[in-house]
């Protein structure tokens, strides 16, 4: 600032590079524009750093120098010496790419099998919003044959897109998929327009504002010569650019009020005429999304895409073995429904290919608790013989990493990304490691460069890789942000929203007076982190009658119907109490509800049916999952 006021620049001017996210480009860019400096003549910004007023004398000696630098290069044709700058940028970020489609694990746990995502990847349902309305109302679904449509259906062409499902539905291998299509695109390729693919997990850019920054940091090798300013250069200079930002939900600065280069792409105010895709849960749509934005969803798994997987990547045309992994869950109507989401279906399928013990699966939380324990039990044939007292005691005992779990999105500030020294340190050293060789914990590379996010004052030397830390799926976070949950639920150590507006009454509900003081308030959106309290209804039932209270207060009876389904564990006999009092709300079935809503819903209503119970309301709106007799006895067709 002590420069432009001695330039005597206005004070609108002034304000302007105090607010920029980067003060000294656009200083810089200021004294171009007012004739102060040109390409081949910086001599007055280096006259004023030289002034005693400012002590900046060998940030003269830097400028000079790399100006230098610079001007031995003008011999070179600027338009050319451009093209090669953009010519390594792609390469650059092609090789990354291949990195990254390159080494898919369809079993976590194996982490000799890596394959390319072409070998994994199976198209899935996949609709577009036909409505009026872009991203709230009621509308019309309609079908796309393939992922490729995104792009060529007239129909979704739109600068901004979303793309959203439910975890586990496969949003991120799609993104893996197009950077395979652009990586690999021959003529006439739906992706050959792209002349520039980015591609960002935003779980990794927590207080990264620039995009700019963000590209270099995580797409460019380490020892790339291209800095920040190149990308910017290249990316202003290219008009046919695709964007993906993989996981808003994920996002750390989603809910910041603060100003980000991502959030400005997502509301259209950065990049306008660059084609991006967001991809995020159905239940966290951004919400300063452009009016021109369209929306995607995928539908899960159905029985032809399940059967194109088995063939595709567990045992190719092995007959025998597909009848056999198909056998397991056609049996098992619970199983089959949890197998529409792919995530779950992948993991069975290839687990399945060895044992059969997934047969006994009669919810959402016995399949995952079989996931986790095949983890642990490969682990623990690597390692056979080797302490397999602390091993079953890492197993079984993960109090802390449930807490870390649960805080992490348990509020508004989601951080489910942590620092390897921060996480082994609260974590201790030997289980911390037990985790990341069991594959339940990933570890990556991330090039961080302090706080600065100005690109002439930045300091070289503090850039560096550092070790950060993630669950390898976010539903494995949620698996054990559960634990917690149901161990605070159990004892009473944790309260939701709706009993504070009992704790001033003496007609205190029998379970708000066990409430402790001091306990936990639970604030999980239980539309974006349904899992979390699914797991936890499976886990312990005593937490369960907490939950199921909390979704009946709010007359949200789908989740109660999906957490009733999780406590009985297959066995609805048993929860009789919990369906009676659910029969006393309208209980509605929707085409849209996934399979296994559908299907729990009809299995209650027949639990209260074949019990006596009265209800008041059954609405049957053309469900997907056939209805028995008895269910349709049930029903009041609407």
């Amino acid at each position: 600032m002590n420069l432009a006021t001695l330039f005597e620049y206005p004070n609108g001017t002034i304000d302007k590079i105090a607010r920029s996210n980067y003060p000294s480009q656009t200083f810089v860019n200021i004294m171009e524009e007012r004739g102060q400096i040109s390409p081949n003549d910086i001599s007055q910004l280096t006259s004023a750093l030289e002034l005693e007023t400012f002590g900046l004398f060998g940030l003269s000696i830097k400028v000079k120098d790399a100006f230098g630098k610079h001007l031995l290069h003008l011999n070179v044709a600027p338009q050319e010496q451009h093209l090669a700058t953009k010519n390594t940028f792609i390469s650059e970020l092609k090789v990354k790419y291949e990195n990254m489609y390159e080494a898919v694990q369809p079993i976590p746990y194996i982490r000799d099998k890596l394959l390319c995502v072409a070998r994994v990847f199976v198209e899935c349902g996949i609709e577009y919003y036909a409505g009026k309305e872009k991203l709230v109302g009621v509308g019309t679904w309609k079908k796309l044959k393939s992922y490729q449509d995104i792009f060529r259906n007239p129909e979704v062409k739109s600068p901004r897109r979303i793309l959203e499902a439910h975890p586990g539905f496969g949003k991120s291998t799609i993104t893996l998929q197009i950077a395979y299509d652009w990586c690999n695109s021959r003529v006439g390729s739906f992706l050959c327009d792209f002349e520039v693919l980015i591609l960002l997990r935003l779980r990794q850019l927590g207080g990264v504002k620039s995009i700019y920054r963000a590209i270099k940091s995580f797409l460019l090798p380490i020892d790339s010569t291209l800095k920040e300013d190149d990308v910017r250069r290249i990316l202003q200079s290219t008009t046919s650019v695709l964007i993906l930002l993989d996981g808003f939900d994920e996002y750390p600065d989603r809910e910041n009020e603060e100003l980000s280069d991502v959030k400005s792409i997502i509301s259209r105010d950065m990049f306008q005429n660059y084609d991006v895709l967001i991809t995020t849960r159905t239940a966290c749509l951004p919400p300063e999304s452009a009016p021109q934005t369209k929306r995607i969803r995928l539908t899960g798994f159905d029985e032809k895409a399940r059967d194109d997987y088995i063939r595709k990547a567990v045992v190719s045309d092995d007959e025998e073995a597909i009848t056999k992994i198909k056998n397991v869950f056609q049996k098992n109507s619970v199983l089959a429904a949890i197998c529409e989401v792919p995530l779950f279906f992948a993991m069975f399928a290839h687990v399945t290919h060895d044992t059969k013990d997934t047969e006994s699966s009669n919810s959402v939380t016995t399949f995952f608790r079989h996931m986790i324990l095949c983890f642990h039990r490969h682990m623990e044939n690597k390692l056979k013989g080797k302490s397999s007292t602390k091993l079953a005691a890492f197993r079984q005992h993960h109090q802390q990493l449930d807490a870390m779990a649960f805080n992490s999105l348990n509020g508004n500030k989601k951080q489910i990304v942590w620092r390897k020294e921060e996480m082994r340190k609260k974590l201790g050293a030997e289980f911390y490691d037990y985790y990341v060789n069991v594959g339940i914990l990933v570890e990556e590379d991330v090039l961080d460069a302090g706080d600065s996010d100005d690109l002439l004052t930045m300091d070289i030397e503090r850039i560096k890789y550092v070790k950060k830390v993630h669950f390898v799926h976010k539903l494995f976070c949620e698996w054990y942000a559960a634990h917690h949950l149901s161990n605070l639920a159990s004892k009473f150590e944790a309260y939701f929203d709706w009993e504070v507006l009992y704790l001033e009454h003496d007609d205190l509900p029998k379970n708000v007076r066990k409430v402790k003081q001091n306990a936990t308030k639970i604030r999980l959106d239980p539309s974006e982190l349904q899992y979390v309290y699914r797991f936890a209804c499976g886990l312990n039932r005593l937490a369960a009658e907490q939950i199921i209270e909390y979704f009946r207060f709010i007359d949200d009876s789908m989740f109660g119907i999906l957490c009733i389904l999780e406590e009985s564990n297959g066995h609805l006999e048993n929860v009789l109490d919990d369906v009676t009092a659910l029969c006393e709300r309208d209980v509605q079935v929707r085409s849209t509800d996934q399979t296994l809503l559908q299907m729990a819903t009809l299995q209650l209503l027949q639990i209260a049916g074949s019990n006596g119970v009265r209800y008041e309301k059954f609405v049957f709106v053309h469900p997907r999952y056939p209805i028995s007799p008895n269910a349709q006895m049930l029903c009041i067709r609407i």
